[in-house]
């Protein structure tokens, strides 16, 4: 079949299941400025999301990749499969987050991560251990399709991707099915409305490696990570929607340093060029999200909102690459409750 037959069968498929109502995307539910230029979260694509370190990129990665795509994928009966690589904070604290949401939402009342945990003078009661106890069994079954993993090594959690695929599909050479280990052209998924989500946070924390007698700077490896593990064989291969979560580089050199902006505002605002550790990262990124605390710069007003009587944290998202189509107003303000992951845009 022909590269442009094979166009139009995937679209006349994406046709037939819109109109079946079973959605092929995940739509931003967290603002609506954005979906007006991208219309949401789309097999294959390799997101980057970046700031400053304690900006909350993680959470904003949790809150958009994880609880509103699994949300919206069990309202509409959708397959989904996410593996959040969590390299950053341990996979009890995720849980914690994540559990602390269904508190607040079913209770009314945060509860932060020290005092969920009980790391607090004074324990928590037994009426709220007991209601945290059964916000733990909503987990167990709300979060059933998120696998949250700990693995060091930018090889070890591409092949733990791949090694989940393989449950699910199967790899193809030359018209024969191999094993995942062998050389293989083409993946073939047993249900092809799955949508599979490989998330690492944070990608600056994967060491350099030593692969088939070759030692591997930092630098080449996340190259070859963010290039030919997750966008070439995992992304467009097979599929899989791609998430790598990076730092920018310190605040101290971005002011010492000559990047693109007059003003220190300017300058510290995330970019491209200040990706840390390696910066051909965004050549793969098919969407590239830069989110930003203009308090942490002494920032008063930013936008025309007076900071200090919004009542909520603030943070400004950027969008600082798409490849299809331009994005007018790159600037998404947003409303934050950082106990509980949420992001919502504010409605100017």
């Amino acid at each position: 079949m022909s590269i442009y037959k094979s166009f139009y069968q995937q679209s006349l498929a994406n046709k037939q299941s819109i109109d079946a109502g079973k959605p092929v995307i995940i739509p931003w539910t967290f603002s609506s400025k954005l979906s007006q230029y991208i219309p949401g979260i789309v097999r294959g694509e390799q997101v980057l999301v970046t700031a400053s370190s304690g900006v909350g990129k993680s959470r904003f990665t949790r809150k958009v990749f994880v609880k509103d795509v699994l949300k919206y994928a069990n309202e509409h009966s959708m397959p989904v499969k996410i593996i959040l690589n969590s390299l950053e904070e341990p996979a009890e604290k995720v849980a914690s987050t994540l559990i602390a949401e269904i508190y607040y939402r079913k209770y009314n009342t945060s509860l932060d991560y020290y005092t969920l945990n009980n790391y607090r003078e004074k324990s928590l009661d037994d009426l709220t251990m007991k209601r945290v106890s059964e916000c733990v069994e909503i987990a167990e079954s709300k979060y059933s399709d998120l696998e949250v993993v700990q693995i060091p090594s930018a090889t070890g959690f591409y092949k733990h991707c791949r090694d989940y695929l393989a449950t699910v599909g199967k790899f193809v050479h030359e018209g024969k099915e191999v094993d995942r280990g062998e050389m293989w052209s083409t993946y073939i998924p047993d249900d092809p409305t799955r949508l599979v989500i490989c998330i690492s946070d944070t990608i600056d924390k994967y060491p350099g490696e030593h692969i088939q007698g070759q030692s591997m700077s930092q630098y080449e490896t996340l190259k070859m990570f963010s290039n030919v593990y997750m966008r070439s064989r995992l992304g467009l291969k097979c599929g899989t929607i791609n998430v790598l979560v990076q730092q920018q580089v310190s605040d101290k050199e971005k002011v010492e340093t000559t990047y693109k902006g007059s003003t220190i505002l300017e300058k510290m605002k995330p970019g491209l060029a200040t990706l840390a550790k390696c910066k051909l990262t965004q050549e793969d990124a098919t969407l590239a999200f830069g989110l930003f605390d203009p308090k942490r710069v002494g920032e008063k007003e930013y936008g025309g909102l007076i900071l200090d009587e919004l009542g909520f944290s603030f943070r400004s998202l950027s969008v600082l690459k798409t490849r299809e189509g331009a994005v007018e107003d790159r600037e998404i303000p947003l409303a934050c409750n950082f106990v509980i992951d949420e992001f919502k845009e504010i409605e100017l």
